[in-house]
């Protein structure tokens, strides 16, 4: 079973994206399709929505653990990833939710994450709240109260725009 994950992971096996959306046709979504979608349901990339630099940081993450992207092919993934999953801002949030959210990012989040971690996500408030409930199995110091707040707060900073494609 190990190598079974190991060698989808790497590439060597075609990926199964069990339950998730395919992406388009085009160079750049194929390979997303053959390196990507074998270990990262279509979900968790949908939801990130960086910027190009921020996919390339992604990418180079994804090889360090041993999933090797040849140059032609990263680029036309990089490209896909940043123009069908790059940033949209959120309408305005409320206020007072996102000052209140503020403060708790600031002593709750940033005692362990560089600010620059947050602000690459670009997550969905209902992202952020499935983040910070994980976040909070681990730890963080989040009150079941405040994660509405801290969710809409994050969120606010880049995440997706409601009813914006997929």
């Amino acid at each position: 079973m190990k190598r079974l994950l190991i060698a989808l992971c790497v590439g060597v096996l075609p990926p199964v994206a069990l339950g998730a959306q395919q992406p388009t046709d085009g160079p750049g979504s194929n390979v997303l399709r053959a390196r990507c979608l074998g270990c990262h349901g279509s979900q968790l990339i949908e939801e990130q929505r960086l910027t190009r630099a921020g996919w390339d940081r992604e990418v180079a993450k994804m090889e360090r653990w041993s999933s090797q992207v040849p140059v032609p092919e990263r680029e036309q993934l990089l490209d896909h990833l940043a123009g069908r999953f790059g940033v949209r801002r959120l309408p305005s949030p409320d206020p007072v939710a996102v000052g209140f959210g503020q403060a708790i990012y600031a002593r709750a989040c940033l005692s362990c994450h560089d600010g620059t971690l947050v602000e690459e996500q670009r997550l969905s408030e209902a992202a952020w709240r499935r983040t910070v409930a994980k976040m909070v199995q681990w730890g963080a110091n989040v009150e079941s109260s405040d994660v509405a707040s801290l969710a809409s707060y994050l969120a606010s900073r880049g995440g997706r725009e409601a009813g914006s494609p997929k």
